[in-house]
């Protein structure tokens, strides 16, 4: 598969649908389970009062120094 520099998705449903989908999800699912086994999020039910903030992935390739995908 050739990926190019800027090829990165916006968002998860655009990383899920793309050939290189699985690694994706195998990176967000990596990704989540560190901040459960590290206590930094977990789901809970909102107070009726809450301001809910809302947040997304941020999606980059990691590339070695010749510009390889790691």
């Amino acid at each position: 598969m050739n990926i190019v520099f800027g090829d990165e998705p916006r968002t998860l449903t655009q990383a899920l649908r793309r050939p290189d989908g699985p690694r994706w999800y195998d990176a967000a699912c990596l990704e989540m389970g560190h901040h459960w086994r590290h206590g930094t999020w977990h789901l809970c039910e909102a107070p009726p009062d809450a301001v809910i903030l809302d947040g997304r992935w941020v999606l980059v390739m990691k590339r070695n120094a010749d510009g390889s995908i790691e």
